[in-house]
């Protein structure tokens, strides 16, 4: 397929019929005439060599190509709608912009509901996707198929831009009623002791290496026996095993609202963890990129102080 041969105005229409499943709706919503949609999507049955719409008793169904074509459809005219945008028309009372956004389940459990309210105040037709974490996440954000990362990655790719959203101070949990830790907590003796589980995301050490370098000043080494690549289910394990385990607090207060465990001060000082935006230098620019960015990092400050 020759890309000089397609009209951008056939692929607007395209996504309106298949959208539709009406030709004369759709035909309507554009303000074209009937044979004129017919003609179109005719031309682009030639294009995709593909029925893309057939009769369905009395109404009309895609194609399994014409699904894929759609899915691919929204991406592309939304890409071509922000590349014709300049950074005076971005409003975000108006604006329908999607952000992908990948982060672990701490930051879709206890960070994206922070903003999901306010984002709806100040930006009503934006929508976040949330995604699970990617290995190479920095390839898919220079195509464009990422927007933001979310999290603790001191590894992240020199083409990433980042900044701060908050610090997050770490706790020890424990169940409740577990007999090995007194009601302050657990002793360094006892924390050294009891068997932990411990979260690696991608088998990396990214949450535990903080705990490990302040038990190495002491000369120390703890007993991790679960290694989990989530957050979330770990506080599960705990809830319902003599496992101790060392979490960001926002996630430990969360967990102890819902089971039966309980928080308590480690016994040793452990530096914060950060947690940063990340954006690749091909957004940088973009004006909605940069309000969304800045959006982001206001309504997290205040997290902070709490």
């Amino acid at each position: 397929m020759n890309l000089r041969q397609i009209d951008l105005n056939r692929l607007v229409a395209l996504r309106e019929v298949l959208t539709e499943r009406h030709v004369t709706r759709a035909a309507e919503k554009l303000g074209i005439t009937q044979p004129a949609m017919s003609a179109s999507l005719a031309r682009m049955r030639e294009v995709f060599k593909d029925p893309l719409l057939v009769r369905n008793g009395a109404s009309l169904s895609l194609t399994q190509r014409a699904e894929k074509v759609l899915e691919n459809l929204d991406r592309a005219l939304l890409q071509i709608n922000n590349l014709l945008s300049t950074p005076a028309d971005f409003d975000p009372k108006e604006s329908r912009r999607v952000f992908t956004i990948i982060g672990t389940d701490f930051v879709e459990q206890i960070l994206l509901p922070e903003v999901v309210t306010p984002l709806a105040r100040f930006a009503p037709h934006t929508t976040i996707v949330s995604r699970p974490p990617l290995q190479k996440f920095d390839a898919l954000m220079g195509d464009g198929e990422i927007d933001f990362a979310i999290g603790c990655i001191p590894s992240a790719a020199p083409s990433l831009f980042t900044r701060l959203l908050l610090t997050e101070r770490y706790v020890c949990i424990s169940r409740d009623g577990h007999s090995g830790v007194g009601s302050d907590g657990p002793s360094l003796d006892e924390y050294v002791a009891l068997p932990h589980a411990q979260v690696f995301p991608f088998d990396k050490d990214i949450y535990s290496s903080p705990i490990e370098e302040a038990l190495q000043e002491k000369g120390l080494k703890r007993n991790v026996v679960l290694r989990q690549s989530s957050f979330v289910p770990l506080l599960s394990v705990v809830a319902n095993s003599d496992l101790i385990a060392t979490v960001p607090e926002r996630l430990a207060r969360f967990g102890e609202r819902i089971l039966p465990l309980k928080v308590h001060e480690p016994p040793l000082d452990i530096t914060p963890v950060p947690i940063s935006l990340y954006w690749h230098a091909r957004t940088h620019d973009d004006e909605g990129h940069r309000w969304f960015r800045d959006f982001l990092v206001d309504h997290y400050r205040p997290m902070e102080l709490r």
